[in-house]
């Protein structure tokens, strides 16, 4: 059957290649034909596919093209031989097991306006890829969008349009990079006539032909040069087997229907008023509320050796998501939840943190629940603290202090016992000695717990009083726009380094070769850094 095809495939080769020859007289009809032919939607099953066929998807109103990758294997690095070459380029082998579409150019200006309603962008135009996005935002278009990053070994084997050659065909100075590009982006896909016959590597003249060379032979433009892109994984200097081989991760990472609705679940607001509740009737409140499947993870309480059904929970909120309430809810007693098979499983701590750590799934899940926008609950807080108060507390435990001021200002202050407990504080051996007039309360909450370690942030849609540790290890994000901002169960790996790949408008040529690696901080955004997607298949 491979056979059969494999020769169908050449003989459909050898007739286009026959065909295009015979039409070499009327050059300018035969390219308004592939032009048009270009803007038809592909939807062939995979065994049907070629390289380089494309799909035109449509996302509020604005086309997204990609072209189709075909599953393979090459050679990802390069020879220690290769001028300019770095020492992380390791020369290694990588095996797709399955096909993928990618972007034909990098996300536009336009497209991500389409999706996200906003231009961060340093060089401003419709048509000029989207830069000035950090990972993480590029992670909060791919999740608004039902697309993701392409991983490292992805972008490299569509770069080189699945061959092992040093570089892909349109290296030189074709590309925009530092010499050509007048220090500014451009139009993606946009050809430019060869600046010069020749170009300079590492001291080495390089003779090029002359002509127009933006696409490589898959259609795909713009992977070296213009900006650099990100990728999903995480950097290292060397490449490991696991890394190697995780390729495109297939359609796992893609979110289902059932797990949309319960992600929307868990942006609505709730309200728990549970008096002493057990586990087991929270979990059927919490299921006729919200109409989502709620499961308790048994196995995982057994492997603690501790009992869900000594689980009660006595809890007073409203007007806050589900998210945050069930952060609140479940913290003090050690206990998470994950979204799993479609379901959210109630489950001890250690077993969320692993379940996170251990499946791609389950991490896309969770970083698809935007913490990064304030609501209106988180709003008025902000507001609060800036708010004056007077305090006049005499050797008062701290969760009385807590309570007092929640009734006097209506606030939802609240204590972070488990992070207290991690460090064998009590709450109620806190003795609050203040007396202070006319200062805000964020002055006032600093001066009252400063002497134990301690601080607040906003998280889960309250003002939470944690230790500085916890701060530091949690809610603490370098750029962000507010006290605290925290993804639930925390990952990790978010401060680890990201992969850039490409080179971008402000490079050497060295920088813009197809095995060129570098990284950065998830968190950070550049100019000269932009990305693409992979879409489902």
């Amino acid at each position: 059957m491979t056979f059969s095809r494999n020769l169908f495939v050449l003989a459909l080769i050898v007739l286009t290649t026959a065909l295009f020859s015979a039409c070499g007289s009327n050059k300018a009809t035969n390219e308004e034909t592939t032009q048009e032919s270009e803007q038809t939607q592909i939807n062939l099953p995979k065994e049907e596919r070629l390289p380089g066929d494309r799909k035109v998807v449509t996302i509020n109103g604005v086309e997204f093209a990609f072209r189709w990758c075909p599953a393979g294997e090459f050679m990802m690095g390069s020879p220690e031989f290769d001028n300019g070459r770095f020492a992380n380029e390791k020369l290694h082998r990588v095996v797709l097991k399955e096909g993928f579409w990618i972007m034909e150019t990098e996300v536009t200006q336009r497209q991500w306006k389409a999706v996200m309603g906003n231009n961060p962008s340093y060089f401003e135009g419709d048509d000029l890829p989207v830069e000035n996005v950090s990972w993480n935002d590029c992670q909060m278009f791919c999740r608004k969008a039902n697309l993701k990053l392409p991983t490292e070994a992805q972008w490299e084997y569509a770069c080189r349009s699945g061959n092992s050659d040093t570089f892909s065909e349109y290296w030189d100075g074709e590309v925009w990079y530092g010499t050509n590009s007048n220090n500014t982006t451009h139009p993606v896909g946009s050809p430019r006539k060869k600046a010069r016959e020749t170009h300079t590597l590492d001291g080495e003249t390089v003779e090029k032909p002359a002509g127009l060379t933006f696409k490589n032979t898959w259609n795909i433009s713009d992977m070296q040069g213009n900006v650099w892109e990100w990728c999903e994984d995480s950097y290292s200097d060397f490449f490991t087997e696991e890394a190697s081989l995780q390729n495109e991760k297939s359609d796992s990472s893609f979110i289902s229907p059932n797990e949309k609705k319960i992600l929307q679940a868990l942006n609505e607001l709730t309200t728990f008023n549970f008096d002493d509740t057990p586990l087991e009737d929270v979990i059927v409140q919490i299921k006729d509320m919200h109409h989502i499947e709620v499961e308790l993870d048994e196995s995982a309480f057994r492997d603690e050796m501790f009992s869900s059904e000594e689980v009660t929970f006595d809890i007073n909120i409203s007007g806050v998501t589900l998210r945050s309430a069930l952060n609140r809810m479940l913290k003090n007693e050690y206990l998470s939840f994950v979204i799993q098979d479609e379901c959210i499983f109630i489950t001890t701590k250690s077993e969320a943190d692993e379940a996170f750590q251990n499946s791609e799934h389950i991490r896309q899940l969770f970083l698809s629940m935007d913490n990064s926008v304030i609501n209106q609950h988180e709003e008025r807080l902000l507001q609060s603290l800036e708010t004056n108060v007077s305090f006049n507390f005499t050797n008062e435990p701290l969760p009385d202090v807590i309570k007092r001021v929640n009734q006097l200002y209506k606030l939802d202050i609240q204590i972070d016992r488990s992070a207290l407990w991690d460090e064998l504080i009590s709450p109620e051996e806190l003795l609050v000695n203040i007396d202070v007039s006319d200062v805000t309360l964020r002055s006032a909450l600093k001066r009252i717990l400063s002497g134990w370690n301690m601080t607040f942030v906003i998280a889960d849609e309250c003002i939470l009083v944690t230790t500085n540790f916890e701060k530091f290890e949690k809610y603490v994000m370098p750029d962000s726009h507010r006290d605290g901002n925290s993804e639930y169960p925390i990952d990790s790996s978010s401060s680890q380094y990201r992969v850039i790949r490409g080179g971008g408008w402000n490079n050497d040529d060295r920088f813009c070769r197809p095995t060129i690696r570098d990284c950065s901080l998830p968190q950070k955004a550049y100019n000269d850094v932009g990305f693409r997607c992979v879409a489902p298949q």
